[in-house]
């Protein structure tokens, strides 16, 4: 009997709760929590970054599926974070900038691997492009003008971080098949 089984994935579920929290977090306080931003955002990167390394492992153990970009993005995640939590000052300078890139090499790696959300759903594969697209914009608005983002660098973030904290939930109920 080959039945089609949803299987719960713990680490979207937690890393989608870290963004939403995080979203709620950067909402809060814009200008005052500029640094606790920085720092909690690079905190956030580096867990997501060894979740998405976690993920990269279990699946390459698992499967015959190739899912590089999720190494490469969680490098990526890892070493941005690492970037904010250790030069804070720095950090909350050139977040813009930072954000720009993650928004944009984030967003464009999603895109890129789409396709693969069709076995979920046309709704899905809608919606996570639509959201990705939006992650490119944002980034290519603050790579634009970063000095006049970093006063709306927490709204830009939180709205980041709730959508991608959904998009995160949304994989962890409905985004992996097993078959039994």
């Amino acid at each position: 009997m080959n039945e089609k089984q949803t299987k719960f994935g713990w680490s979207e579920f937690l890393i989608g709760l870290i963004f939403i929290l995080f979203g709620s977090m950067a909402i809060n306080r814009p200008i005052a929590n500029l640094l606790a931003i920085t720092l909690l955002f690079g905190l956030g990167g580096i867990v997501k970054g060894i979740f998405l390394i976690s993920g990269y492992v279990g699946i390459k153990k698992g499967t015959a599926y190739h899912a590089t970009y999720m190494l490469i993005m969680g490098i990526i995640d890892i070493i941005f974070g690492l970037i904010l939590v250790f030069n804070l000052g720095i950090g909350a300078q050139v977040l813009p900038f930072i954000f720009a890139t993650w928004f944009i090499i984030n967003s464009i790696f999603r895109l890129f691997h789409a396709y693969q959300t069709k076995k979920i759903g046309t709704g899905y594969y809608w919606l996570t492009i639509i959201v990705n697209l939006i992650g490119v914009v944002l980034g290519v608005l603050l790579l634009m003008n970063p000095f006049s983002s970093a006063l709306a660098i927490s709204f830009l973030m939180s709205f980041y971080f709730y959508l991608f904290g959904f998009i995160y939930l949304m994989d962890a109920f409905i985004g992996k098949k097993s078959s039994k």
